[in-house]
């Protein structure tokens, strides 16, 4: 029996967790992809991250870098995500990724493949980095799930030759190379939903600590953090 009907099915797409890496086009840089964020506009999906990530190019001509996706595990990127903009980092120290590439499939988790139980944590929302000596933790590209005491808040630390205020400081997690990190509480009765508390941009082996930039610091009136809500809700077409 034979019939004239076929079955298109939608090609498969190279979902990038939060916690993956990313890398420029010749290696000048790699670090870690924090969140998904929508623009308010017009729903078009960005990776935020760490915005130094971009400063060594190599530059398009528009000033932009183009970042590939890095998976736990692999050395050398071969997807394009899109192009970071010039980021202004003189403030905040952090950068968008614009989806440009058609195979990258969005999605509003964070990776822990280490855990073969819990390999993805959901992400349910956000919350403010407010309480010293809760613990957080980070997904990033190097050294994967690592956690930390949050020590100070609101404080004032050197990056890169700039002074930024605002930041939080937390006790020395593995973090080389996890530049661009998600952050998020730890809270095991919530699992495998998380809310991102924040984004790690550097560490300071000599005093003990890595430097986290607080949600409220990151999230602008333009954009929001993809959450599991709008994967399932019916009206959003971000992921084509």
């Amino acid at each position: 029996m034979t019939s004239n009907y076929s079955v298109e099915f939608p090609p498969l797409r190279h979902l990038v967790f939060g916690g993956d890496g990313i890398q420029t086009f010749n290696l000048t840089a790699s670090c870690t992809a924090g969140f998904w964020v929508l623009s308010r506009l017009n729903s078009t999906p960005y990776i935020m991250t760490a915005g130094h990530c971009s400063k060594l190019g190599p530059f398009n001509p528009d000033g932009s870098v183009d970042f590939y996706h890095l998976p736990w595990g692999t050395i050398e990127g071969n997807q394009l995500i899109g192009p970071m903009a010039p980021p202004n980092i003189s403030v905040i120290d952090k950068g968008l990724i614009l989806k440009q590439n058609d195979s990258i499939g969005v999605i509003p988790s964070v990776r822990n493949t280490d855990d073969i139980d819990m390999p993805e944590l959901k992400i349910i929302g956000t919350v403010d980095l407010d309480t010293v000596g809760s613990v957080v933790c980070k997904s990033g590209y190097v050294s994967h799930i690592s956690c930390g005491v949050v020590l100070s808040l609101h404080t004032k630390v050197f990056q890169g030759g700039r002074l930024y205020g605002g930041i939080a400081k937390v006790s020395m997690m593995p973090c080389r190379g996890d530049s661009g990190s998600p952050v998020f509480p730890l809270v095991p009765d919530l699992f495998p939903g998380i809310f991102i508390t924040g984004m790690l941009t550097s560490r300071h082996v000599a005093k003990g600590y890595c430097v986290v930039v607080p949600i409220d610091m990151l999230i602008t009136d333009d954009i929001y953090v993809l959450t599991i809500n709008d994967l399932i809700s019916s009206d959003n077409n971000f992921l084509s």
